[in-house]
């Protein structure tokens, strides 16, 4: 499930852990959501917001954004600006 999380922002920003995409160089946080990225809908399809125009291959960034931009559910991280729509593990 591709979430943004504390955790693997302080992994990913402030301890360099990325996993990047040999064929088109997206950068993931996890080795799983460069694997979802690989297997993303080749078709096309996309979850579409209904307050707005955010769109997304994953129904599990459709869930984080709505809670973050339409209810305002975020956590921030304590050494830096990020502000992400889990908590983290």
């Amino acid at each position: 499930m591709q979430r943004a999380s504390i955790t693997k922002h302080k992994l990913s920003v402030h301890e360099g852990v990325k996993f990047i995409c040999d064929q088109c160089g997206y950068e993931a946080t996890t080795r799983s959501h460069l694997t979802e990225h690989k297997k993303a809908q080749p078709d096309g399809v996309t979850f579409d917001c209904d307050q707005c125009d955010y769109k997304s291959s994953w129904r599990s960034m459709l869930v984080g954004h709505v809670k973050a931009v339409h209810e305002g559910i975020t956590y921030n991280c304590d050494q830096c600006d990020y502000t992400a729509i889990q908590r983290g593990f």
